[in-house]
C-alpha cells in the first residue's frame, strides 16, 4: 500500500508542476520528433520498401498520437481516447485496426529474402493478414503483393 501510495503522490505532483504547465511544449518536441524520423525513414507512405515501423502512417504515428493523447488529456488506455473526444467510436475502431495490422500483422513479417539472408524486402510466407489468415499467392498477387496491397490501404487510412 505504500508503493501505491507514493505512486499516487508522484504522479499528482507530476501532474501538477510538470505536465499542467507544457502540454504545448511536448506536442512540439513529439511533432518535431515525428517530422525528423519520417524524413528519415521516408516522407512517403507509397516507398516500394516502406519503414512499417518508423515511416509516415507506421506503427510509431500511432504511438506518437497516443502519447501526446496521454500527456496532454491524462488517458491511461486507447479506450479513453472515445471518453476525451479525440476519437468518435468509429474513428477508433479504425485506429485500433491499423494498429493491429501494423503489429499482428506487419511487424512479425521476416524481412529475409527466400534464402533467409536479410532483405530490404518482407517475406511474407509467415505474415498475417489483418484477418489474421496467412499471406499466401493467389488470383494473380504474390504474398508480397497482397501484403503490400493491405499496408498501403491500412497506413493511408490512418496518418495523422
Amino acid at each position: 500500500m505504500a508503493d501505491k501510495a507514493l505512486f499516487d503522490d508522484m504522479r499528482a505532483r507530476f501532474d501538477n508542476e510538470i505536465v499542467r504547465l507544457t502540454p504545448r511544449e511536448f506536442v512540439a518536441a513529439k511533432l518535431s520528433e515525428r517530422d525528423a524520423r519520417i524524413a528519415r525513414a521516408g516522407a512517403s507512405r507509397y516507398l516500394v520498401e516502406p519503414n512499417i515501423k518508423e515511416g509516415k502512417g507506421g506503427l510509431r504515428d500511432l504511438n506518437t498520437l497516443f502519447w501526446i493523447a496521454k500527456y496532454v488529456y491524462r488517458v491511461d488506455d486507447p479506450e479513453e481516447l472515445v471518453e476525451a473526444g479525440l476519437f468518435t467510436a468509429k474513428e477508433f475502431h479504425l485506429f485500433r485496426r491499423c494498429e493491429k495490422f501494423l503489429v499482428a500483422g506487419a511487424l512479425p513479417v521476416a524481412f529475409r529474402d527466400r534464402d533467409g539472408r536479410r532483405s530490404g524486402s518482407p517475406s511474407i510466407a509467415s505474415g498475417r493478414s489483418p484477418s489474421g489468415s496467412a499471406y499466401v499467392t493467389h488470383a494473380g498477387l504474390s504474398d508480397v503483393e497482397r501484403f503490400m496491397k493491405h499496408y498501403f490501404l491500412s497506413p493511408r487510412r490512418s496518418a495523422i
